[in-house]
């Protein structure tokens, strides 16, 4: 499985284009976990999110 990539949350947007999701503004990178969470709630794999 691979690891998650290191996204803020402008960039997190920008792959999520049609999906909806809560993406926490942070001025950093989000945290793996809270990438995770994101993920879950938009119903994508990692590999999805890899892919786009």
């Amino acid at each position: 499985m691979p690891k998650l990539p290191v996204l803020t949350s402008k960039q997190l947007i920008k792959k999520l284009s049609k999906r909806r999701a809560v993406v926490p503004y942070h001025l950093g990178d989000l945290p793996p976990g809270t990438l995770h969470a994101i993920l879950k709630e938009a119903n994508i794999s990692r590999d999805e999110l890899l892919s786009k």
